[in-house]
């Protein structure tokens, strides 16, 4: 009987330790949900032609019942097109672009593949789009001349392309207007104008290089009231432009945007201020 009443705890703490390490397994972690280590997508690289196709495949890393499918998307705008499957079609401009693989069930894994465009004729004929010029400042030029410039432009262009140059010789729905003043021993000559969307002469080039493009703005011709202290004339007066030399490419430069903030340096108004932003779009 001793014995007996002995034997009776030992065996109730075997029995709760059994039961601890049924439980244990199911707590805490991942259990049998799984988990996901990596993403891969082969080819990890890839040359196509403009428009070529290529069928992309994703392979999932990971543990337990889990989830190993993935969604597909293109990362690069207008970067070509890519279905559920991983089958992907190239644009038609040549570039490289970047094409995504992501975990359904970790949306934090994911893996990228690049498509290099090559070859083919550029089958871009015109650009299209908004450019704007914005000139201010007040300084004193040489001689002891005060000048005021507060000259703005806003020229909404169609640049066709020219034996593989895009050139634009009369600039079409031109918003601009300019406010300047010159002050000297002479007095205080002024200078005052607008158009409202109306067709001017200018000229937009845009030349395409591998890296890199060149977009030169002429002059806008805006005409003006000059007075100053002998009376008033009629005269056109130049929103100046600039020459923007070898400006990052995009990769996919079927859009080309930027902006340019910086003294006037290489005119007569070194002490003003230039902004110049554009949006050019591509039409095929």
């Amino acid at each position: 009987m001793f014995s007996m009443h002995k034997s009776r705890p030992l065996s109730l703490l075997v029995f709760l330790l059994v039961i601890i390490l049924v439980i244990i397994p199911g707590c805490g972690g991942n259990g049998g949900d799984g988990k996901i280590f990596n993403v891969a997508v082969t080819p990890a690289e890839v040359t196509l032609e403009p428009g070529g196709t290529q069928q992309f495949e994703a392979t999932i890393s990971a543990t337990g019942s889990i989830s190993t499918d993935v969604t597909w998307s293109v990362v690069t705008p207008n970067g070509g097109i890519i279905d559920q499957s991983g089958f992907y079609q190239a644009p038609l401009v040549a570039g490289q672009y970047y094409i995504k693989a992501n975990s359904v069930a970790d949306s934090t894994k994911s893996a990228q593949a690049k498509v290099i465009v090559v070859g083919g004729v550029n089958p871009v004929k015109k650009y299209e789009g908004t450019i704007t010029i914005k000139n201010t400042g007040t300084g004193t030029r040489e001689g002891g001349q005060v000048v005021t410039i507060n000259q703005d432009a806003s020229l909404k262009v169609t640049i066709p392309e020219v034996a593989g140059t895009f050139m634009a010789f009369q600039l079409k729905e031109v918003t601009a207007s300019v406010d300047d003043s010159y002050t000297d021993e002479n007095g205080t000559e002024t200078i005052k104008g607008s158009v409202i969307s109306a067709t001017i002469e200018g000229s937009i080039i845009l030349i395409i290089k591998d890296t890199t493009y060149d977009l030169f703005i002429g002059p806008v011709m805006i005409p003006c009231v000059i007075t100053n202290k002998d009376g008033s004339t009629m005269g056109n007066y130049p929103v100046l432009g600039k020459h923007i030399i070898n400006y990052p490419k995009p990769t996919d430069p079927s859009r080309l945007t930027g902006i340019i903030t910086q003294k006037m340096e290489d005119t007569d108004f070194s002490f003003a201020t230039q902004e110049i932003t554009w949006d050019l779009q591509a039409i095929f």
